[in-house]
C-alpha cells in the first residue's frame, strides 16, 4: 500500500535543500562497538558520511588514507588516548566524548576542539555541534 503525501508534507520536503553538512565525512573512534554503530547510523540517517574504528592505532592508519572533515573521538580508548589520536590530525575539527569528569578542560586546550560531550552521547547535540562548525 502506498501512502499519499499531503500538500503540507510535500511542500516541507521541497523546502529542505542539501547543505554542505550533508557531504561532511565524520571519523568516529570509540572502543565500544555499540557506541560507534549507533553514532554512525544516526549521522548517516541525517546525510553525513562516516568512517570509524574501535582503536586509536587502527584509526590513525585507516583515517590517514581517507579525507574526512571532523573527528569524534573518545578520550579513553583501549589502546591509547584520544588526545594522541587527535594530535595526528591537527587540521581536522574534533569533538571529544568522555564518560569521565574533569577531562573537559584538557580537551578544550586543543585548538581544533569544537566540543566536548559526555557519554552517553546525546546524538542530537552531536549533530548540532557538527552543523554549527560548518555553518
Amino acid at each position: 500500500m502506498v501512502r499519499a503525501h499531503s500538500k503540507k508534507e510535500s511542500s516541507l520536503s521541497e523546502t529542505i535543500k542539501p547543505s554542505r553538512v550533508e557531504k561532511t565525512k565524520v571519523g568516529i573512534i570509540d572502543s565500544h562497538v555499540d557506541s560507534v554503530t549507533s553514532m554512525s547510523n544516526f549521522l548517516e540517517e541525517r546525510g553525513f558520511d562516516t568512517i570509524w574504528a574501535y582503536k586509536g592505532k587502527d584509526a590513525i592508519a585507516k583515517f590517514s588514507k581517507d579525507d574526512f572533515d571532523i573527528l569524534v573521538v573518545s578520550i579513553k580508548l583501549d589502546d591509547m588516548s584520544g588526545f594522541l589520536v587527535a594530535k595526528e590530525f591537527p587540521k581536522v575539527k574534533v569533538v571529544f566524548v568522555t564518560a569521565y569528569d574533569g577531562m573537559e578542560q584538557e580537551a578544550k586546550m586543543f585548538p581544533n576542539c569544537i566540543g566536548v560531550l559526555k557519554k552517553p552521547v546525546d546524538f542530537e547535540e552531536l549533530e548540532f555541534v557538527i552543523r554549527k562548525a560548518f555553518g
